[in-house]
């Protein structure tokens, strides 16, 4: 999963919905849960919330959230640990987004790009 630092990168930089964003997070994150492709293309996760939280709920299971919908239509989530002893997930992350869509997608990247960057068990047995 190399591609996630560039992928939230585009995320956080973006003013607003992008297909093209949809498209690679498709790529990157729900083909890896999802068992058939969807034929109608990737969802569109980065103009809606109940897609973003989809997305969340089956990338980080269990996890707590909260969302933050600001007057100027920008958004801020959180994620944080699991609550059940023995769930992984690292610390808490809090973004800010164009939209609560992209906060939500920002927030869900940076826990899944550090256990991506953490060794594996074998690797620190070695």
């Amino acid at each position: 999963m190399t591609a996630l630092p560039a992928l939230l990168d585009r995320i956080t930089e973006a003013t607003g919905p992008d297909r093209a964003i949809d498209r690679e997070i498709d790529y990157q994150l729900w083909h890896q849960i999802q068992a058939l492709h969807n034929p109608d293309g990737a969802p569109h996760f980065t103009s809606s919330i109940d897609a973003a939280l989809g997305l969340v709920e089956k990338v980080l299971p269990r996890c707590r959230w909260a969302l933050k919908i600001n007057s100027t239509g920008t958004g801020s989530a959180y994620i944080g640990n699991a609550p059940y002893p023995g769930d992984e997930l690292s610390g808490p992350s809090a973004c800010g987004g164009a939209t609560p869509a992209l906060a939500l997608l920002a927030a869900l990247l940076q826990p899944k790009i550090s256990e991506s960057e953490s060794p594996k068990l074998s690797e620190v047995e070695r």
